[in-house]
């Protein structure tokens, strides 16, 4: 998968509501995967500007824990979680 910059990010996502338009329709506009628009629109919707940034290195156990955790206490989706916590792919969380 290519690697997008934070900036790059973020003129999808202004597009996108600038436009009033929805998530394929920016997909295409830009020429990226709808469900990467989807993911940089929930990863800035919780920390912001943040969640859009690429985090890398590994987890600590008890990192590891709170994002377990924290999944299974709000029902919450590989796709959500991983947005949530700034973590890079959803293979991280489900290993």
């Amino acid at each position: 998968m290519t690697k997008y910059s934070t900036d790059f990010k973020q003129r999808v996502l202004r597009y996108r509501e600038r436009n009033c338009v929805g998530t394929k329709t920016t997909a295409i506009k830009f020429e990226v995967e709808q469900s990467a628009v989807r993911k940089w629109l929930f990863a800035y919707k919780q920390p912001g500007i943040a969640g859009l940034k690429r985090q890398t290195g590994q987890y600590l156990v008890p990192f590891k824990l709170q994002v377990l955790e924290t999944m299974t206490e709000e029902h919450w989706s590989l796709r959500q979680t991983y947005a949530f916590f700034n973590i890079p792919a959803s293979s991280t969380v489900s290993t």
